[in-house]
Parts: C-alpha cells; sequence; structure tokens
C-alpha cells in the first residue's frame, strides 16, 4: 500500500515489494533501484544487455525494449529473452576449374556445420584459407566468414637411374611434376658402350612424355657383345582386366609384370600356365605374356 494510514490516520509506511530479473544469454538487471525490494506502485526501470551471439528478443512482460520500465504491484518476476544470432558462411573456391565446395549457409551462433571440397579429377585440397586442411571439415560458427578452399593440381615424381653408372649417365628436367606435364629424360653413353632403351621399352632418346602418375625409369646402357630383349604384356580382354608391367633387359635380367582384373571378373592365369599376378620373370629373350 502506499501512504496507508490507520484509523487514527498516522502514517504505518511503505509497504515494499521484492522484483526479481532472469535471463539466458545476457544480463538484465534493475537500474532505479538500489535493490530488489522497492514499493508497491513504483515504476521499476530495468536493462537486458545481451552476451557476444545473442540478441535481446523480449521481456516476459511482452515488450520488445530492452531499457524499459515496468509498473511494479506486487512480488514480481521479470524474465529477459534472449536469441542467438544468424551469422552468414560464405564459401569460395580459389579456381571453380579445381574444385567445389559445399556447406555455406545461414547458421545460429554456435552451430557445428560440415564443410566439403571436392576437387575435380587430378587435383586435391592444400588447405582452407584459415590454414586448416581437415576435408570434410567441423566448423563451429561463431559470426560471419569467408572460407575459400585452396586446390592444386596433382603432382608425380620422376626418378631416373641408370643401369651401370659406368657405362653411361642420365639426366631429367625435373624431379617433381603436375598432372599431364611435360618430361624429358636423356641417356648419355660413355666410350665403348651404347644406349639401348629406357627401361619401360621405350628407345627414344631424348624421351618426352606426359607425367601421369609417379615414374621410375632405368636407362639401359651395354657394350657391343651383348644384347637387350624386350617383354611385352598384354591382356587377352581388355574389358575384364589390364595389364601393366615389361619392358626390356639385357639377358639374365629380371622384368615385373602385372595383371588386374576389373570388377566382376578375376585373373586366371599367363599363357606360360604361371597364375601369380604379380611376378617377375627372368630374360633370356624377346617374349610376350598374355593375362587371362
Amino acid at each position: 500500500w502506499y501512504d496507508y494510514r490507520s484509523a487514527l490516520s498516522e502514517p504505518i509506511g511503505d509497504i515494499h515489494v521484492t522484483v526479481n530479473v532472469n535471463a539466458e544469454g545476457g544480463v538484465a538487471y534493475i537500474i532505479q533501484s538500489q535493490g530488489r525490494n522497492v514499493s508497491c506502485d513504483s515504476m521499476v526501470v530495468v536493462n537486458a544487455t545481451p552476451n557476444y551471439g545473442y540478441h535481446f528478443d523480449h521481456w516476459s512482460t511482452g515488450s520488445t525494449q530492452a531499457l524499459d520500465t515496468i509498473a511494479v504491484a506486487g512480488d514480481t518476476v521479470i524474465t529477459a529473452y534472449f536469441a542467438k544470432n544468424q551469422y552468414t558462411i560464405t564459401l569460395l573456391s580459389n579456381d571453380a576449374s579445381l574444385g567445389s565446395v559445399d556447406g555455406a549457409g545461414v547458421y545460429d551462433y554456435l552451430d557445428t556445420i560440415t564443410l566439403t571440397a571436392t576437387p575435380t579429377e587430378h587435383h586435391h585440397l592444400v588447405r582452407w584459407s584459415d590454414g586448416n586442411s581437415d576435408n570434410p571439415r567441423q566448423y563451429v560458427v561463431t559470426g560471419d566468414a569467408t572460407l575459400t578452399a585452396i586446390f592444386v593440381i596433382d603432382t608425380y615424381s620422376v626418378a631416373v637411374v641408370s643401369n651401370d653408372p659406368t657405362r653411361g649417365m642420365v639426366s631429367c628436367s625435373g624431379s617433381e611434376f603436375g598432372y599431364l606435364s611435360p618430361c624429358t629424360v636423356t641417356a648419355t653413353a660413355y666410350t665403348g658402350f651404347v644406349f639401348a632403351g629406357w627401361s619401360n621399352g621405350v628407345t627414344a632418346n631424348p624421351y618426352t612424355f606426359a607425367v601421369q602418375s609417379d615414374v621410375e625409369l632405368t636407362a639401359l646402357f651395354i657394350s657391343e657383345d651383348e644384347q637387350m630383349f624386350t617383354i611385352t604384356v598384354v591382356s587377352d580382354n581388355p574389358t575384364m582386366g589390364s595389364v601393366s608391367g615389361g619392358g626390356m633387359a639385357m639377358s639374365g635380367g629380371e622384368v615385373a609384370i602385372h595383371a588386374t582384373a576389373n570388377e566382376g571378373y578375376h585373373f586366371v592365369r599367363w599363357n606360360d600356365n604361371n597364375t601369380n599376378a604379380d611376378r617377375t620373370v627372368t630374360v633370356t629373350a624377346n617374349a610376350t605374356y598374355t593375362a587371362y
């Protein structure tokens, strides 16, 4: 009661009530009063201040004013309601021809989202612009952000050696090459020897080729009384499987050959009835190995 008087008209004094404020996601407090006890029918000024990542939405009284005046008629609990901010995550590719990105959008504060970088064939993700290299990656939203996926072309190594360093030397135009980049290898025979070919069966010198995978090449140098032989590998049906390996070697040397079945098929044998799909053959003459 305010200014309540007894039957003798003697002032009794103010009757005080308690005002409490609640909040989650921010801070809500009373400005006007030094404490929470105020006189009944007083006007109380309340204020709501959101924490980072939140914004004030409304009071339990229905007011949408963060700084508001409330008429107090009794013990009162006033609640400030806050909501999470929404932020925009923008994703970019350093080159759309190298790869694409997925996961951009508008999200709530502290949402955990998945960002994915998908490289085109023969390319790969190096990192994101913030230094993270995970793919896909989990990202916690704390504000507006722009992230760029850095894609680069796949690279491969080329190693070239001599079958005998006392017979000849080799050189290569590099050691690391991007996919389909040209590589040139050269073989130089010493006096008394000749270059017979490369271990993959190619006899061109210099030899230039487009790099599509890691490559190991041996330059084969022979004397005049020595002979080189070629091992050739073929598949009896390329729709069922493929082969690799073969090449050149001197008599008594070894050459690796491989047979790989396509999905839905299996390797049976070579034409010499050997059943090992991956094997090494000893070279004694020119020969062709067919995989069935």
